[in-house]
């Protein structure tokens, strides 16, 4: 298992281009369609569209915050005030949203598959490295989020501290990198 957790983390973004590479080929090869009535297809591309949305810019709002501090701080501030993993979350949300805009239940089965079994593995690589260097604080951390989805804080100090902005390449900045 230690192997395969190691591989995972130190082949992620590999392994989810081949993942994202293999869905696009099954999307242009596959023909069954929901079949949906005009006004719900709009309806349901809409959903799509905001899903993704949703999820590029809960990514960006998630990068301010680590951006320049993976590994040296421990953040817990902004969108991880929220929940454990927000990179993933917002990037489960839009793998929903494009699931949903393909229009087939087999890809859109597919993209949950590959979340429910390869994310995790990557989520505990990730900890693991994490309790390595910030042990007490990762594990108090934890106690907060049992889950990586959103959730309400149990401190007064992360409820209040979800608007502080973060840091990227040593200053405060917006998510599109000006000052």
């Amino acid at each position: 298992m230690d192997k395969l957790l190691h591989f995972s983390k130190k082949n992620r973004l590999n392994i989810s281009r081949v993942l994202i590479g293999f869905l696009i080929l099954l999307d242009l090869l596959s023909t069954p369609r929901w079949q949906m009535k005009p006004g719900l297809l709009v309806l349901v591309e809409f959903l799509a569209f905001i899903l993704i949305l949703l999820a590029t810019f809960g990514r960006l709002w998630s990068l301010t915050y680590i951006s320049g501090n993976k590994s040296q701080n421990l953040i817990t501030s902004g969108p991880y005030s929220l929940m454990r993993n927000p990179l993933y979350f917002f990037s489960l949300v839009g793998a929903v949203g494009l699931g949903v805009v393909s229009k087939s239940v087999f890809i859109f089965s597919a993209i949950l598959l590959a979340f429910a079994t390869y994310y995790p593995l990557v989520v505990r690589a990730e900890e693991e490295h994490l309790e390595r260097i910030h042990a007490d604080e990762l594990r108090r951390y934890k106690l907060r989020f049992r889950l990586s989805f959103p959730g309400f804080p149990t401190t007064a100090k992360s409820r209040a501290s979800w608007s502080t902005p973060g840091v990227y390449g040593g200053h405060t900045s917006a998510p599109c990198g000006s000052p």
